[in-house]
């Protein structure tokens, strides 16, 4: 089912989402988004940043064992120099997806899918 007002979708497979995060600085491991290790295994991510006139764009795989989590980032394109850094962390039985960002001020917009346990 869809609910197009809140922007998710589900079914017994997983969840579609989106969200929009800002930063105000670039301190390191930053969440922008996290996930409890009961409910999904694993989460593809397309992420856009926006950084003044800069921008960046990749897909994010994240997923995890309950005890540690493994996150890769490939289909970079930016369009002066890379924005954002990502890494990942489980923390009271939530994955986190963490980002580290090169300037103080960006816009990310999440497209999240989630696979479920």
């Amino acid at each position: 089912w869809c609910d197009w007002s809140s922007d998710v979708c589900s079914s017994d497979l997983g969840t579609i989402t989106s969200n929009v995060f800002v930063t105000s600085t670039n301190s390191a491991n930053q969440v922008i988004d996290s996930f409890s290790t009961g409910l999904y295994r694993s989460v593809k991510y397309i992420l856009q940043i926006t950084s003044g006139t800069d921008f960046q764009t990749s897909e994010v795989t994240l997923i995890h064992n309950n005890t540690n989590s493994f996150v890769t980032e490939y289909g970079v394109v930016v369009t002066n120099g890379s924005l954002m850094a990502y890494d990942t962390d489980i923390s009271s039985g939530n994955v986190r997806l963490l980002a580290t960002p090169v300037n103080n001020i960006n816009t990310i917009k999440l497209l999240k899918t989630y696979i479920t346990v």
